[in-house]
């Protein structure tokens, strides 16, 4: 009996670990960090089409709704198999880079267009190659691949603090921050957070080493308190581009008084879903307030033409600082 109690002991301990680790590499495996980021595709200039392919679109810069289409000038497949299943040896003569959710489909005997499962991302440079072997009904066909690209609108960040906001007269100049202030910028794309971190400074006066800052995504406003955060519109769902992405920069230690400071994301800043880096500096300067002093005084309701208009013969006294108080 004592054999069979520890073989049992045994074997009930064995089971118990085996648990433990399947939980815990499943624990692992939910919080792993996606690490698959979209391959990067380099720009190829529209090419001459072909004699038998009538247009391809969309070229250049596009919107995320665009229908990647093309069409031919002869069928490439008879008009009665539109409607059956579809041939899937001539759709996979094309392909898309990066790989977007969704599929080709006949529109008709001679257009083929791609039905995306959701909009394509902006920040992003697509490939689309019909590849070698393509050929219509008339055989007409491809001796080699044939590729283009396009790409949605590239990354832009507005608002940066410092710069006059719109609709407001460039003679303004903005206020002067806090020594712990919250600064915050809108970019028209979700961005990569370790790529943010690498490329925003905030850099006082001339000095080269930057202030250390902590850059996060601010909580959207705009649902109601009571919505499911996952009940979103169909527009919402297809392209959740459509909206704007405000990012809060909040510096690790507080600001020198009276100092500017120049704040930078340099090139190179990557989204979150899109393969499209940055290209140019976006950058504003800001300013500290300076210790509170007494400037000047002035006065107001001082007498004109048509004699005094305030209860003093000289106006009235005001004092300025240089901050308000």
């Amino acid at each position: 009996m004592r054999i069979g109690d520890r073989t049992v002991k045994f074997w009930f301990v064995l089971l118990a670990l085996v648990v433990t680790f399947t939980i815990k590499g499943c624990s692992i495996a939910n919080i792993a960090p996606n690490l698959n980021p979209q391959p990067s595709v380099a720009a190829i200039p529209t090419p001459k089409l072909p004699d038998w392919i009538d247009q391809i679109s969309p070229t250049g810069e596009a919107a995320t709704t665009a229908q990647i289409r093309i069409r031919f000038k002869e069928p490439l497949i008879p008009l009665e198999n539109l409607e059956r299943s579809e041939p899937q040896d001539l759709l996979k003569k094309f392909e898309l880079v990066p790989p977007l959710p969704g599929q080709f489909r006949f529109l008709t005997p001679r257009m083929v267009g791609f039905q995306g499962d959701q909009a394509i991302p902006k920040a992003t440079r697509v490939q689309v190659t019909l590849k070698a072997g393509l050929a219509d009904l008339k055989q007409h066909r491809l001796d080699q691949d044939f590729s283009w690209t396009f790409n949605t609108e590239p990354i832009k960040l507005t608002d940066l603090p410092g710069t006059p906001a719109a609709g407001t007269p460039d003679g303004d100049a903005p206020k002067p921050l806090d020594i712990k202030p919250v600064l915050k910028f809108t970019s028209n794309v979700e961005l990569d957070p370790a790529s943010l971190k690498d490329h925003v400074q905030l850099i006082p006066g001339n000095d080269k080493n930057s202030v250390g800052v902590t850059v996060a995504l601010e909580k959207s406003e705009e649902r109601s308190p009571d919505r499911d955060p996952d009940d979103k519109s169909p527009a919402e769902q297809f392209d959740p581009s459509a909206r704007d992405w405000i990012y809060t920069i909040t510096p690790q230690q507080d600001l020198a008084k009276a100092t500017r400071y120049r704040l930078q994301v340099s090139p190179g800043l990557a989204p979150a879903k899109g393969n499209l880096p940055s290209e140019s500096m976006f950058a504003s300067q800001v300013e500290t307030y300076a210790p509170l002093a007494f400037q000047k005084l002035t006065r107001y309701g001082q007498p004109d033409a048509g004699g005094t208009p305030g209860r003093f013969a000289n106006g009235g006294a005001q004092l300025e600082f240089n901050n308000n108080l």
